[in-house]
Parts: C-alpha cells; sequence; structure tokens
C-alpha cells in the first residue's frame, strides 16, 4: 500500500491533473480523497525528512571549488570566485482566502514568486517558496561562508558583499560593460534550471494551477526540488527511484 500512495503523489506531480482523475488511471483505482491524503502524507515526508538534507546550502570547500572553476571557464575572469547563481520564477496557485492581492504577480494571475540557487550543473542548492506573486524575494543574507566567494544574479537584486550584480547604464567597450556581459553569460545556468522543475513536474507549469493554500504549495514546490536534486545525485530517472527513495510515513 505504500508503494501505491508513493505513486499516486509521483503521479500527481508528473501531470498536474485534478486528484478524481490521478485515482481513475490504470493501476491506481483510489478515491480522490484517498488521493488527496497520498499527496498530502508523501509531500510531508520529502519535506520533513529529506528536503534540508538533499537542497542545502552552504557548500563545502570542494564543492565550492569546483563550482568555480566551471564558472571562471564559462565565462572569463570578471566572475572568477562564483560559487552560485540565483533567480526566482513564479508559480500558479489558488487563490488564497487570506491577503488575496499579494499574489496578483506582475502577468496577472495568483503564484508563489519562487527563489531558487544552483550551481554552474544546474544542482539545486536552496529553494524559497514562501514569498506570494506580487512580491520580489530579496534575501537579507545568504552568506557564501567564505568572503572570496559569492552568488551572481540579475539587476533585480541588490548588490552584496556576497551577491555580484550587473552595473545599469555602463557604456559598451569598457571593463565595466565587459563584466556585465561576462556575469550575464555565467547566469546561464540558473536561467536553464528554472524550466526544469517545472518541464519535469506539470503541477508546477503555468497551463496547471496548484491547487492549495499557499502553505502547502510551498512544500509541494520544496518535495519536487528535492526530487530532482537526489534524482541528479544518483544519475537515476526521477520515476524509477521514487519507491525506494521517499521514506515511509
Amino acid at each position: 500500500m505504500y508503494s501505491l500512495k508513493v505513486l499516486a503523489a509521483l503521479r500527481f506531480y508528473v501531470t498536474g491533473c485534478y486528484q478524481r482523475p490521478v485515482g481513475e488511471q490504470w493501476g491506481i483505482s483510489m478515491s480522490q480523497t484517498s488521493i488527496s491524503r497520498c499527496i498530502h502524507r508523501v509531500t510531508d515526508a520529502i519535506n520533513n525528512s529529506m528536503f534540508t538534507t538533499k537542497v542545502k546550502f552552504p557548500m563545502t570547500q570542494l564543492e565550492c571549488q569546483a563550482a568555480n572553476e566551471i564558472f571562471a571557464s564559462a565565462s572569463s575572469p570578471f566572475v572568477a570566485g562564483t560559487i552560485g547563481a540565483i533567480d526566482c520564477t513564479h508559480v500558479s496557485i489558488l487563490a488564497p482566502k487570506n491577503n488575496e492581492s499579494n499574489y496578483v504577480d506582475h502577468h496577472g494571475y495568483h503564484s508563489m514568486n519562487v527563489q531558487m540557487i544552483c550551481d554552474p550543473n544546474l544542482k539545486i542548492l536552496n529553494v524559497n517558496a514562501k514569498f506570494p506573486g506580487a512580491r520580489r524575494v530579496m534575501p537579507r543574507s545568504f552568506e557564501t561562508g567564505n568572503h572570496n566567494t559569492f552568488l551572481i544574479g540579475d539587476s533585480g537584486y541588490p548588490l552584496e558583499p556576497w551577491l555580484m550584480t550587473p552595473l545599469p547604464n555602463e557604456p559598451e567597450g569598457t571593463p565595466k560593460f565587459r563584466y556585465n556581459e561576462a556575469l550575464c553569460k555565467a547566469r546561464n545556468p540558473i536561467e536553464r534550471l528554472l524550466g526544469v522543475p517545472k518541464g519535469t513536474w506539470r503541477c508546477l507549469s503555468r497551463q496547471r494551477v496548484l491547487l492549495y493554500d499557499p502553505g502547502f504549495a510551498d512544500r509541494v514546490v520544496n518535495a519536487c526540488a528535492t526530487l530532482i536534486t537526489f534524482a541528479w545525485a544518483i544519475k537515476q530517472p526521477i520515476l524509477t527511484i521514487g519507491l525506494f527513495m521517499i521514506p515511509k510515513y
């Protein structure tokens, strides 16, 4: 029965379908209420037992060195010391009952503004899905643990000792303009990563809507990010290892 619960939750993550059609699919055969319980229990199990151990930042010294070398080789010495890239994406949700206007993003729909950090190999290092769509995620501190390393972000973030961002309105051909070009090129991994969870787990895509309150929607995002990170770490397809990676609850 445990394996059937996990498969039901994974099926929901993958398709983003309503709960009743998930339960009616071949091999599952559950009621809508049973599917709902499966999704909640599996999602909570992943958040409580796996999320903080699989999606973690800062990195070890060896991981920092390896990431730094890849970022430097991919762009230029302007971004030497980079160990990660940071950016945000929107995940559509059901309009919440409280503070509804805070969740209407600039696209005009209700969403969570999800911030992610990744290394140059697209490994997810950090996820923050607690902010409503109308707000820009502005982390107060994300100290890397080493003053010689930092993150890189776009112009929506402020310049910080631990965060390098583009310099506005720099004349073409100047050293600062070349710095902007190198930084934008080095940010390529995070731009690519933001599409991976939505492409893998259709429940997070704009064409689907997470029909949950923001608190549980946050946990679904965390669960999806955890599954991707763990599958990449052991180089196995996500669905084939789902039954062995999710703890019993």
